[in-house]
């Protein structure tokens, strides 16, 4: 969703879209119905639920319908249609890399109008800005935002990268089991 709001470039994921069109009325009825959006995967039969070893195509199959979960119920608490839901879901598809293995890339030329991002922990923004967010190789940029493909037992996690460790500095205290941010010095 994170490459969507900031414009990164898209490209066909057909393999996404078919789950979509196939199961996208039936996973935004289940979450209507107020189904625990945990289950609905493994209800419709694209999660195993037997603990045995899922092939790569299952895995992939089971994390797409988890991601289109994630996105329909973050359109619905913004009281969007049935219509607009079954469509960003079908434009979101174009943001998820069909190979895991693809960066998503970002016209380097529209860095200037590229949007703040913010997260918010511990009730404080810390914003990223598209310089530090987009890493610029070679002649082209690519997103820093990166989506990964997560054992699902662990659930839904962020990992905050290089792309915020380099704005932010990062203490880890393990003894109060507390992590601290700071602004980054520059060492110009």
């Amino acid at each position: 969703m994170l490459n969507y709001e900031i414009g990164a470039d898209r490209e066909d994921n057909p393999k996404c879209k078919s789950i979509a069109r196939k199961y996208g009325q039936t996973i935004l009825n289940m979450l209507l119905a107020k189904e625990k959006h945990e289950n609905i995967c493994s209800l419709i039969g694209l999660c195993r639920v037997d603990g045995k070893k899922s092939s790569n195509r299952i895995t992939f199959r089971c994390n797409t319908c988890k991601m289109i979960v994630v996105w329909m119920k973050s359109q619905h608490r913004r009281n969007q249609t049935k219509e607009f839901i079954l469509n960003y879901v079908e434009v979101l598809c174009d943001s998820m890399p069909p190979n895991r293995q693809r960066q998503s890339t970002v016209n380097c030329v529209r860095m200037s109008s590229m949007p703040i991002v913010t997260f918010l922990i511990g009730g404080r923004n810390f914003t990223l800005s598209p310089k530090d967010y987009v890493i610029q190789i070679g002649g082209g940029c690519i997103s820093g935002f990166t989506s990964l493909d997560i054992a699902p037992l662990l659930g839904h996690i962020w990992i905050l990268g290089n792309i915020f460790l380099g704005r932010y500095h990062t203490v880890f205290d393990y003894g109060e089991m507390k992590v601290g941010f700071a602004d980054a010095t520059s060492s110009l």
